[in-house]
């Protein structure tokens, strides 16, 4: 019961301010010496005897803007001007390592427009506690961390394991040569010491890393450690290195400014959010001054429309890219030919930078650094199969997440380690996991839907997750709810390797809804029980669940006596959705099966199994497709021996994603056996929040089902039951939306064949295996 989502944070609040600053920079924290003249410097390259110029490309941070950085580049390749060297900070600092290391700009515009961001902007691991705390914490819109310090906030939202992952293999092959200056074209990358504010340029060492620590945007990305220093995103402190590259010796800088535009006019700044952008967009301003006037030429792309989240169009911001170069295109010819005066111009595929394409070097032996001794034999297991053998990308790549997922760790370096014989050698490096062990919780649910008779449901649950309580990754779980449902749940997490063990006791007080007419005001109780049990489980990869148990309950169905039901039950839980709330792309099934019986000590006698499965994918970037499908049965009517079961029990049309305008508890719309299927298609309108914020979307749900009531035939499976829904709706985080909807319901067989209604929901859009009656 896993799946492959993160939860919101309440640092999220912070994250539009903090990114902004983060992405673009603040000449705050440089001290005015450290700052070069570079008009000085252009003086005296003047003065200097005629010699072939050198021609440096700098390129700005601006988080997804930065993509623009792929059309610029293949205007002044396609115009003929040889790149001496390539500078870079953020986004910059990424486009300009894959130059370094020997992409062309069509490759890099493959990479940047196929690749998925989501995942690379997402951490994921495969622990027997990660894989608990995703399916616990999915229903909660607030999760805090917390140890015997107090709160935790973190550091950060994630490490940043896939996107280190990523850079490793695109320049594994570049990754022994340890000097940036003896690349064919020499490269630098700018961070910031997070303690002084220092600016950090690397030179040398690992590309990867380079790239990875001038893209470590505060709240978003921890700090990252390279050689004791613990360093953030470049652009704090130099958004656009121009001064860099003329120390370096460069006579010509064609620089390239790729951000959004600030503010025209006050009547925009009316929130926090946007107080904090234009706030961080004056740094920007007084960054940027001099990178400005110190270039030779400065191609500013016009990106309006998109945003620094904008990753998913990356095709036209490349397009923005292009066109940004273009339009200074007479300059950049001009230039062109002023430097055909000294130096033969180049064609695309004879650009210095191609020479760095070429084959990892063969890795004579594996060598792992930290973590226990446990730890390094684990990891050595993974990476000593591929000693003696030419580096593989694909290869280091998998050994690497297959360590990370493990969830020992909170990052896994790998890098490349020249030896004294002249051959090479992998080193791993591995960061101990120092996340927040324990967690507070909160979720809120709410439906409303108004319609010839007015319901609402609505849950308030805070929780708790404590860790190790017995061993490393056991966990104690307890949650209680309140307003429609009384609940409390404890569970305690006993893994055993892949195995676990899941005691768990309840109780729930269960009122229907909230029913108003012209003479009515109802409330209802429907549904109580308590009791406990045990899970037995085992976890098969990241997606996979199969757990079975037994569970004794005393149960109060409705008016009826109160009965003991003691069942066995079996689960198969597959979930490999990217997140609960408006779902991208991903899948989930999940099969219960349940058998209560007087030979098991039950006074209740039933037989259920359902099934219940989504599919999702996109339609572009925009439009997005997904089908959902429900069947349940207790058999009754179509097994010899079979009983039908209480009321309480009967399987219902109204789930999540699928027949909007009904009623949970709708009488001509559950019965002992029922199935139905829905398809949902969605457009994304645009965002709520820049990066890892959230969109809102329109909507369009069609659903068709069927019930049968095995006892009288007033309520069969045909005639068949529609829903149809239009709305908007809106995602605040990963499992926390709100949606509104107007739905028309068609029922052949009731009085009032066509009945409308409007329903509003926020929540977490799911249903709780812990719930189920």
């Amino acid at each position: 019961m896993r799946t492959a989502m993160n939860n919101f944070n309440p640092r999220s609040i912070f994250v539009t301010f903090l990114i902004a600053a983060a992405l673009f920079s603040s000449p705050a924290f440089l001290p005015a010496q450290e700052m070069s003249d570079p008009r000085s410097a252009a003086a005296s390259a003047a003065d200097a005897p005629v010699r072939p110029p050198k021609i440096a490309l700098v390129l700005s941070g601006g988080s997804a803007f930065g993509i623009a950085h792929v059309g610029v580049i293949k205007i002044l390749e396609a115009s003929g001007i040889p790149i001496d060297m390539v500078l870079g900070t953020s986004m910059g600092s990424i486009v300009g390592g894959l130059y370094a290391a020997g992409y062309s700009p069509e490759e890099m515009e493959e990479i940047v427009t196929t690749q998925d961001w989501q995942t690379v902007f997402m951490d994921r691991k495969n622990s027997p506690r990660d894989g608990y705390d995703q399916e616990k914490r999915r229903r909660f819109a607030l999760a805090l961390g917390f140890d015997k310090d107090g709160i935790r906030l973190g550091e950060g939202l994630l490490e940043g394991q896939n996107v280190l992952s990523l850079f490793t293999e695109l320049t594994l092959h570049l990754l022994g040569t340890r000097n940036f200056d003896d690349f064919p074209v020499p490269y630098r990358s700018v961070a910031a010491e997070v303690l002084t504010g220092d600016k950090v340029v690397f030179s040398s060492g690992s590309l990867a890393e380079a790239m990875r620590a001038s893209m470590s945007i505060p709240a978003v990305f921890k700090p990252y450690t390279v050689e004791g220093k613990r360093l953030i995103d470049g652009g704090i402190v130099d958004n656009m290195p121009v001064d860099i590259a003329r120390k370096m010796g460069a006579d010509i800088v064609i620089a390239v400014e790729s951000r959004g535009a600030l503010p025209k006019s006050e009547a925009v700044l009316k929130s926090a959010f946007a107080i904090a952008g234009q706030t961080a967009g004056l740094f920007i301003e007084q960054n940027m001054k001099p990178s400005r006037s110190g270039a030779d030429i400065l191609i500013v792309p016009d990106l309006s429309g998109y945003t620094t989240a904008s990753y998913d169009e990356a095709v036209g911001i490349v397009e923005r890219g292009t066109l940004g170069a273009i339009a200074r295109l007479m300059d950049i010819e001009k230039l062109a030919e002023k430097i055909s005066q000294s130096r033969p111009l180049v064609s695309p595929e004879s650009q210095a930078n191609r020479k760095a394409r070429r084959d990892p070097p063969p890795l004579s032996s594996f060598v792992v650094e930290g973590g226990s001794e446990n730890d390094k034999l684990f990891v050595l297991g993974l990476f000593d199969p591929m000693a003696g053998q030419k580096a593989d990308p694909v290869r280091i790549r998998a050994a690497i997440d297959a360590a990370y997922s493990s969830g020992r760790f909170d990052l896994v370096k790998f890098d490349i380690k020249p030896e004294a014989d002249g051959g090479f050698s992998g080193l791993v490096r591995l960061i101990p996991d120092t996340s927040a062990e324990n967690a507070i919780l909160l979720g809120v649910d709410y439906r409303g839907l108004y319609g010839s008779s007015v319901s609402s449901r609505m849950s308030v649950s805070p929780g708790i997750i404590f860790r190790d309580l017995t061993t490393k990754d056991s966990a104690l779980f307890a949650e209680a709810s309140l307003v429609n449902s009384a609940r409390a749940y404890v569970e305690f997490f006993q893994p055993f390797g892949p195995f676990h063990v899941r005691p768990w006791a309840k109780y729930l007080l269960e009122y229907d809804s909230y029913d108003i007419d012209d003479t009515s005001f109802e409330v209802d109780l429907v549904y109580r029980t308590m009791g406990a049990g045990i899970w037995t489980g085992l976890s098969v990869g990241r997606y996979f669940d199969l757990l079975a148990g037994y569970g004794f309950e005393r149960v109060k169905p409705g008016s009826t006596v109160s009965e003991n039901l003691s069942e066995a039950k079996v689960l198969l839980d597959f979930d490999s959705r990217d997140r609960l709330v408006f779902t991208r792309r991903g899948g989930s099934a999940l099969l219960l099966g349940r058998w209560a019986s007087s030979a098991i000590g039950s006074e209740m006698e039933m037989a259920r199994a359902e099934f219940e499965g989504s599919l999702h994918f996109d339609l572009g970037t925009i439009l997005n497709i997904g089908v959902k499908a429900f069947a349940g049965t207790d058999f009754y009517g179509l097994v010899d021996g079979a009983e039908t079961v209480d009321t309480s029990y009967y399987f219902g049309l109204r789930r999540p994603g699928m027949f909007y305008g009904y009623k949970e508890h709708s009488e001509r719309a559950e019965g002992d056996h029922a199935a139905a299927l829905s398809l949902t298609l969605r457009a994304r309108l645009g965002r709520l929040i820049n990066l890892l914020g959230g969109d809102y979307y329109a909507f369009f749900n069609s659903s068709l089902g069927a019930v049968r009531v095995a006892e009288g035939t007033e309520i069969d499976f045909f005639p068949l039951r529609m829903s149809y829904a239009l709305g908007l709706g809106a995602r605040i985080s990963d499992n926390l939306g709100i949606l509104g909807a107007l739905c028309l319901n068609y029922d052949q067989g009731a009085s009032n064949p066509l009945a409308g209604a409007f329903t509003v929901e926020f929540g977490s859009f799911s249903s709780r295996l812990e719930t189920r009656r």
